[in-house]
């Protein structure tokens, strides 16, 4: 008998909901940082997604998986579990939101029971892929305990689980209606550390068989057009307040190997060439061109509500994540504002590596980003001085590059992408002192530091990926590829909310935002 209850979830959003918008308001005034960081929803109440537990004859990985819908046709579900037979369970509640008569169906290929408050509602198997339907039931509204066990019998494997009653037809089960009653943060330890272990580029060292290996770092073929020299030795060196957000190694170079370097690239860095930037037009009625400072504004606001937050972070507001397009706090200390308006329309003209969407902006609105972009200064550096055109400086500078594998990331003009292999953490160690993942660097060794990493969630996940990993399946490059493109920080799906949350901070925080955000 199916059990009715008051779904918890609905009594924790009342009046929980009123203290946190109270809070919010009163934090809000006192100047909280806006940044949506990481956070690590398995120490809330009632964490979104199912606990999948993937299981082959010798091996067993568990995940938080945002909802049951998965084609692995005759790859392996996961980089940890063999291609071959596998099987896989899923347990979670299901928030049913209104009694009715309801019927569970399944696009399958393989053996599948799915059960809800202990009550078998759909059972079937398929060695092709094609539907199978269970039989109509009476439902309550309530949260129920959901559990699902599927199991590969044929070449290929497939499971999409799909629901329908009286009251709406067939449609997925959707993410926004399962959660867990208690968070498994060790289970998301281990694939947070996969992000960061991507994010920051690690498998371009340490490469390993069948392994997708992360986007590479930017182009630096162009790196020197309308660059500050100040901000790039400054760069070098990874100074905090330049790389908060930045994933790039740590080496500690000290000011004469920084120099060094940005000599290198300077003397071996093409010119791209610059689109100019036409006059603002003259108002029809006024018979007046805005001023700079008016440019400048809309540039801002313009800054404010196209979208450009869901993947930078400017003076403590946006998204940090962590395949984040990096702070813009100091952008305009580091380019000029013809570069800019040039990035907003070309970006691969500047850097063939680029991860950056081509917005769709008029002339006149790139323009008034790029007057806005120019302005933020926040480090307020000078203009440095180009470096000296020294062959034996300029040596030590190419060797310091070759020496910390900068190539296996940048594209560099004269380096070579390091042809010496190491270790490809295949195998597990305890001696994490001396990896990538100490806190000290060794540039003899060409061993790094990373200040931003999530060391133990890095340490999980390899510890969970020992030995040859399967390749990963289409299914899920396809998910990662809309998390390294920071797709869904802009839009909707599984369990992120798109942009909703920074819009609605940005319509309270500018005035010229109020009322055109729902968020």
């Amino acid at each position: 008998m199916l059990t009715q209850r008051i779904p918890a979830a609905w009594i924790r959003g009342v009046l929980p909901l009123m203290l946190f918008l109270l809070l919010a308001l009163f934090l809000n005034m006192a100047g909280r940082n806006l940044a949506a960081a990481e956070i690590d929803p398995e120490e809330d109440d009632y964490p979104p997604g199912l606990l999948g537990t993937y299981q082959s004859e010798n091996t067993q990985i568990q995940r938080i998986d945002p909802d049951i819908a998965f084609n692995w046709g005759k790859q392996a579900p996961l980089p940890q579990i063999p291609a071959g037979p596998f099987s896989a369970d899923w347990t979670s509640l299901i928030l049913v939101r209104q009694p009715g008569d309801y019927q569970i169906s399944a696009y399958l290929e393989g053996e599948l029971t799915v059960e809800i408050d202990g009550k078998t509602v759909l059972k079937g198997k398929r060695e092709t892929p094609g539907w199978i339907v269970g039989e109509k039931y009476k439902q309550n509204f309530g949260e129920f305990e959901l559990k699902v066990t599927y199991k590969k019998i044929s070449s290929e494997a497939r499971v999409q689980l799909f629901w329908s009653s009286n009251l709406f037809g067939l449609e997925p089960i959707q993410a926004n209606i399962l959660y867990r009653e208690e968070g498994n943060p060790e289970v998301a330890q281990i694939w947070r550390g996969r992000t960061h272990f991507d994010a920051h580029r690690c498998n371009r060292c340490h490469q390993r068989a069948d392994q997708l290996t992360s986007p590479a770092a930017p182009d630096l073929t162009h790196v020197t057009t309308a660059l500050n020299p100040a901000w790039l030795v400054r760069k070098i060196k990874n100074d905090d307040s330049v790389s908060a957000h930045a994933k790039m190694p740590f080496f500690g170079f000290n000011d004469q190997q920084a120099e060094a370097i940005a000599a290198y690239l300077f003397a071996n860095a093409k010119s791209a060439s610059l689109s100019k930037i036409p006059a603002a037009p003259k108002d029809k009625k006024t018979k007046k061109a805005p001023t700079h400072d008016e440019e400048q504004r809309a540039g801002e606001i313009l800054m404010r509500s196209v979208g450009c937050l869901a993947c930078h972070t400017i003076d403590g507001k946006g998204n940090q994540q962590p395949f984040s397009g990096g702070d813009l706090s100091s952008i305009g200390d580091k380019r000029e504002t013809q570069w800019f308006y040039t990035w907003l329309s070309d970006p691969a003209k500047l850097n063939k590596a680029h991860r950056m969407p081509v917005i769709k902006l008029s002339t006149t609105e790139r323009r008034q980003l790029a007057y806005a972009l120019s302005e933020l200064k926040q480090a307020k550096l000078p203009q440095g001085k180009k470096p000296q055109s020294d062959k034996t400086l300029i040596a030590s500078g190419k060797k310091l590059i070759t020496q910390a594998r900068c190539a296996a990331c940048h594209t560099i003009p004269g380096i070579e992408t390091p042809a010496q292999q190491i270790v490809d953490l295949s195998k597990s160690t305890e001696d994490w002192k001396n990896s990538c993942l100490a806190e000290t660097t060794d540039l003899e060794k060409g061993r790094p530091a990373y200040r931003t990493i999530d060391r133990e969630a890095v340490i999980a996940y390899l510890k969970s990926s020992t030995g040859a990993p399967s390749p990963e399946n289409e299914f899920d490059r396809g998910r990662y590829v809309l998390e390294q493109r920071n797709c869904i920080y802009c839009h909707e799906r599984d369990k992120h909310e798109g942009i909703t949350q920074i819009a609605g901070q940005m319509a309270k925080f500018d005035p010229a935002l109020a009322g055109q955000s729902e968020g």
